[in-house]
């Protein structure tokens, strides 16, 4: 959807871009069930802001804050995250289907 290649997204409000996706995940008949992710990152840490990036990715997707788990982990020196040179990110999302 939203192409690396693409200068449009270059800074990008992240929100907006969540709200697109789970939009088009509505008009294609699924239901965000809940969604899982972590964030991987020396710094900074991420456990201050975990009920905040709830809240928004809760808000981003019109689901239930309750549906939503975010955690950070350290990359323990290994790879670009774990000498601070970068952050990662993994998430997956339950999708239920509302047309079957």
């Amino acid at each position: 959807l939203f192409p690396d290649t693409d200068a449009s997204y270059r800074n990008a409000d992240s929100r907006l871009l969540l709200q697109e996706a789970a939009l088009r995940v509505r008009q294609a008949g699924w239901r965000i069930e809940n969604i899982d992710a972590t964030v991987i990152a020396e710094q900074p840490m991420i456990a201050p802001h975990v009920a905040a990036m709830c809240q928004v990715i809760a808000a981003s997707c019109e689901i239930s804050v309750a549906s939503i788990s975010v955690k950070g982990k350290r990359g323990e020196k290994l790879g670009f995250t774990g000498r601070g040179e970068g952050i990662a990110a993994l998430a997956v999302a339950l999708l239920i289907d509302q047309l079957n």
